[in-house]
């Protein structure tokens, strides 16, 4: 499932991803908010 994540997090720009921690203070795709924002 890694694998699955490490791509999500390629096809989104640095900024969301940086939107992401600010937000949540995870990238961890499994935290219910950043699932919902990556999905």
């Amino acid at each position: 499932m890694v694998y699955g994540v490490l791509e999500l997090k390629e096809k989104y720009v640095p900024n969301k991803i940086e939107e992401v921690k600010k937000a949540f203070q995870t990238t961890d795709s499994q935290h219910r908010g950043v699932k919902i924002t990556y999905t």
